[in-house]
């Protein structure tokens, strides 16, 4: 969950912009899943695939992996996701990756790291419910099935990645797309207080190494020397990362903490679009 890459900087989507959406094939459970990255609307053609095409594998060098067994589909969503599907059955794992078009150059200047703290929340939160239980996060449930979950949040995108054994594609899939579900009426777990407040000291935690000193790691300070000489006004010269000193820099009072959770909200359904996020998954599983 570290920062990465430079881009030119995007604002967040406004309200008209469609959410990211919540079978045998990886299509199919495909439109089961991601036809939900946020707020539930009606979105025509809903359940069908409105544009696929076949991906051409271009020349490559020896290991390139487009030389491999591998069949590729290019598909869009309803929604606009658009996703690339890689069938590979030579592995025995599935691999997945969400990519959204927003990232620290999209921070309010007044909370650098609010995208970097947006990012730990989509992850951190619960599982779906089961027999009325909601069950552990993502990551959690992962490390039971030698499988694990990551992300990162660069300069104007934001990636998350999940990893399982083949054999549990289909519950790893649905539990990925569960972490980016729309905001859920009243309290949503991934915002609450108690979240922002675990993920604040885990992103602390995370610039600052595992040192346990207050100095903040090496490559970070490198990157900020480049940061001081940018100008004053531009996304860059802000400290993207983030830390608990800039993301929560009144500690005292509920009422800092709750500003911070209405911020993490609102930059997650603003920012969290399917029109501009693109979704890849690899897996030993037919396309169709």
């Amino acid at each position: 969950m570290t920062e990465s890459g430079a881009a030119s900087s995007a604002s967040p989507p406004g309200p008209g912009r469609r959410a990211l959406a919540s079978g045998s094939s990886l299509l199919l459970l495909l439109l089961g899943v991601f036809p939900s990255l946020a707020a539930a609307r009606a979105v025509a053609g809903e359940g069908r695939v409105v544009r696929q095409e076949a991906v051409l594998a271009p020349l490559g060098s020896r290991n390139s992996p487009w030389n491999g067994p591998r069949k590729y589909r290019a598909v869009v969503l309803p929604n606009g996701l658009r996703v690339l599907l890689v069938e590979d059955t030579t592995s025995d794992r599935l691999e997945a990756a969400v990519t959204v078009g927003v990232g620290q150059f999209d921070d309010p200047q007044s909370l650098p790291g609010l995208a970097h703290l947006t990012e730990h929340l989509v992850l951190g939160g619960p599982g779906p419910q089961s027999a009325g239980q909601t069950s552990d996060p993502l990551q959690t449930w992962l490390e039971d099935r030698d499988g694990y979950s990551n992300g990162f949040t660069g300069f104007d995108s934001a990636s998350f990645f999940v990893s399982a054994p083949a054999v549990d594609w289909r519950e790893t899939l649905l539990r990925f797309g569960f972490a980016f579900r729309g905001l859920e009426v009243g309290e949503d777990v991934r915002f609450g207080e108690d979240a922002v407040r675990r993920e604040v000291r885990r992103v602390d935690e995370e610039i600052r190494g595992d040192t346990g000193l207050p100095e903040l790691t090496t490559a970070v300070r490198d990157l900020q020397l480049l940061r001081y000489r940018a100008e004053s006004d531009h996304p860059l010269h802000a400290f993207g990362p983030g830390t608990a000193d800039t993301l929560l820099p009144s500690r005292e009072g509920e009422g800092a903490v709750l500003a911070l959770v209405q911020a993490a909200a609102r930059f997650f359904r603003q920012g969290f679009s399917a029109e501009r996020s693109t979704l890849a998954i690899t897996a030993p599983v037919p396309i169709d």
